[in-house]
């Protein structure tokens, strides 16, 4: 996953996670505060979420995504507009194979 880029004047405290759908091969992307969002983002694609609160791209590597994997980022309000996104701390999630 590429950089996350906020906008500060749209952006509060918020968990974002996108998870990955194999039979869309899209990612749903769900924000703690804003929940489900309408936009789905797509591998390769710059994403911005429904409000224009973050964007960012999620970019393929040398293994294919799986049905259930995801990314998860943070974006914090630091002060009167200026907001941090945790981008370069990005968390990868595999699902565990249970077969």
């Amino acid at each position: 996953m590429g950089a996350v880029a906020p906008d500060n004047a749209k952006t509060v405290s918020v968990d974002w996670t996108a998870t990955y759908n194999a039979a869309t091969n899209d990612w749903t992307v769900t924000g703690t505060v804003s929940g489900v969002q309408v936009n789905k983002a797509t591998t390769g694609g710059q994403y911005t979420s429904d409000n224009g609160e973050v964007k960012f791209t999620i970019t393929a590597g040398g293994v294919a995504f799986a049905n259930g994997d995801k990314f998860t980022f943070k974006t914090r309000r630091v002060r009167e507009n200026e907001i941090e996104a945790e981008g370069d701390q990005t968390k990868f999630e595999k699902p565990i194979d249970t077969h």
